[in-house]
């Protein structure tokens, strides 16, 4: 492998950055991606007996409210971000690698492993609705700050774990209501910068113990045909561990750690699939990344925009990633 060879790597993002009309502008105005999007909810649909588009594209629904429902924001997330990679595959950019973090590995593998994308979508529905019937109700705080605070000021955070490390001044931290509560006040009273996540259950955390059984043996140990950079491993896996499922949910998200991984061996192009630009963000962050990355779903109505802008970069750079194409394939 030689370092100046470009190689794509697709972004997945898991609960915590989703909202509500996400996608929308792109659904409305790519007919394409609608097409997938619809495809994608009849599946959910035959699945769960939901729609989910009619419940992620509510117009009466503000920004300011959260999209929490756990079972429907999950397959809103995962289909919309899958929708989003087969269009830019459509396009010519095919992923050498594709990192997923927390239940962004769910996209991740549909994508990596595309005959098994119905599998994926019901393994996803059955998790989640496991949670919401067998777990108590906690949640997630992303804090601005180098995760050391957490061993440093251990009294404050009571029954909270690290979920996971995203770069050197953001870690996020997974627990009960009430152990969340105190640190939340204690960040307001010290004036750091946090945010709630929307999500009303800890993952990452001993409160989704309840639901361990049920996690495993859920995905068959298929060959990845593109390999993942698993966050909940901290490297690039070529096919899913018997533990998988499990680990993804429980283990800590190490984001930091995989992109350190992937960026000491190659030179990637980060393409972020999730909503508004949230691993990219954590990317252009990180202590000595200097590599480009591309956001395409806003919630400022330039999604479009935003696409071609992507095309026309790497349309430029379309010999070397077509040569890089040819010789991993």
């Amino acid at each position: 492998m030689e370092k100046n060879e470009i190689f794509d790597c697709f972004l997945c993002s898991g609960q915590g950055s989703q909202y509500f009309n996400m996608t929308y502008q792109l659904y409305e105005e790519n007919v394409n991606y609608r097409n997938y999007l619809d495809e994608l909810d009849e599946h959910c649909y035959e699945i769960t007996g939901y729609s989910v588009l009619t419940y992620l594209f509510d117009k009466s629904k503000k920004l300011s409210v959260s999209c929490d429902d756990l079972q429907l924001s999950s397959l809103a997330l995962m289909i919309c971000q899958y929708s989003l990679g087969k269009l830019l595959i459509d396009q010519g950019i095919y992923p050498d690698y594709i990192v997923g973090s927390s239940m962004g590995e769910f996209v991740a593998v549909a994508l990596s492993h595309n005959n098994n994308l119905k599998d994926v979508i019901k393994v996803l529905f059955e998790i989640v609705r496991k949670v919401a019937e067998k777990c108590q109700k906690g949640g997630m705080v992303s804090i601005l700050d180098n995760s050391n605070m957490y061993f440093d000021k251990r009294e404050i955070f009571g029954d909270c774990e690290i979920a996971g490390i995203n770069y050197d001044n953001n870690f996020v931290v997974s627990g009960s209501n009430k152990s969340l509560g105190n640190v939340i006040d204690y960040l307001k009273q010290n004036r750091i910068i946090f945010q709630r996540l929307p999500v009303k259950y800890a993952f990452h955390s001993k409160m989704i113990e309840e639901i361990r059984n049920e996690a495993k043996n859920k995905l068959n140990p298929w060959q990845l045909k593109v390999p993942i950079g698993s966050c909940a491993y901290g490297r690039i896996i070529k096919e899913i561990p018997h533990s998988y499922i499990w680990d993804v949910l429980r283990k800590p998200m190490l984001f930091q750690q995989m992109i350190k991984s992937i960026e000491k061996n190659m030179n990637p192009v980060y393409i972020d699939l999730g909503p508004n630009g949230t691993l990219s963000n954590f990317v252009k962050r990180g202590e000595g990344s200097k590599h480009k990355s591309y956001s395409i779903i806003n919630m400022y109505n330039t999604e479009n925009e935003n696409l071609k802008r992507l095309m026309d970069d790497l349309n430029s750079t379309s010999k070397v990633r077509q040569k890089t194409f040819n010789l991993r394939r």
